[in-house]
């Protein structure tokens, strides 16, 4: 049994990549996002042997859940065949890496416990970037009301803190009001930056940074070990980073 578990992260990051060139050769075949969705879960379910009733389980399946769903939408806003291919082969190399320390963390414990959560908070700043950068698009070139956007910004938002504050064993009942000032600024920073005559990619470049910039804070804050010379770097690094996005980028 072990060895067929062993066997899941390649075997599933398989299956994803046929589905996801499936997609680009027939991309009205919507349908084939919950396949891929249950290819994700059920080779999570079979390879950690997690009830469906524990949390574990669902903490896990979010952050390639979430990965899949947003690099599935971004991949009808690329125009490129071969940006298309690099973000298929990209999500895929993620699934295979991200599912094997999933294994070895499964397997041998706490030692590998520290290499998950790192894969995972580089998979959320991805994951980040391609859902906003979508949201934006949605906008654009499908003029989609900005309302259901804003609905969408709140409900990522709102996952994305939430797998934050599993990653850093921070109570949620206890800071449910980093919640809701981190999706408030998160909302009207959306706002905004509709209105800003740059590409989507800026836009969701940005919103990335935010969110990285706030979330990192807002850890800091909770955990009591926020001083002067972190909220520089921090601060730092987010107002240098977007300068340079904005400077760089193309101003309709």
């Amino acid at each position: 049994m072990a060895k067929y578990k062993k066997n899941i992260p390649f075997l599933s990051s398989l299956l994803l990549l046929i589905l996801f060139e499936t997609v680009l050769v027939y991309p009205t075949f919507l349908y084939l996002f919950i396949l891929i969705l249950a290819i994700v879960f059920f080779s999570l379910f079979y390879m950690t042997g997690f009830s469906l009733l524990q949390k574990k389980l669902w903490y896990l399946f979010l952050a390639p859940a979430l990965l899949f769903t947003g690099g599935f939408i971004f991949l009808y806003f690329v125009e490129t065949e071969f940006f298309k291919q690099t973000l298929i082969i990209s999500m895929v190399l993620f699934n295979w890496f991200l599912y094997k320390n999933y294994y070895r963390y499964i397997v041998f414990g706490s030692e590998h416990k520290k290499n998950t959560e790192n894969i995972l908070s580089y998979i959320s700043i991805i994951t980040a970037f391609l859902f906003f950068s979508s949201f934006f698009a949605l906008r654009i070139f499908m003029n989609m009301s900005l309302f259901w956007l804003e609905i969408f910004v709140l409900i990522l938002s709102i996952l994305l803190i939430l797998q934050n504050f599993w990653l850093e064993d921070i109570s949620l009942k206890k800071n449910w009001l980093f919640v809701l000032i981190l999706c408030l600024i998160f909302l009207e920073s959306f706002w905004a930056a509709i209105f800003l005559p740059t590409h989507f990619l800026v836009n969701g470049l940005f919103m990335t940074i935010l969110l990285y910039v706030l979330i990192n804070i807002s850890n800091q804050i909770i955990s009591k070990s926020l001083n002067n010379k972190i909220l520089s770097r921090y601060l730092i690094f987010g107002f240098s980073l977007t300068v340079i996005v904005f400077v760089t980028a193309q101003w309709i």
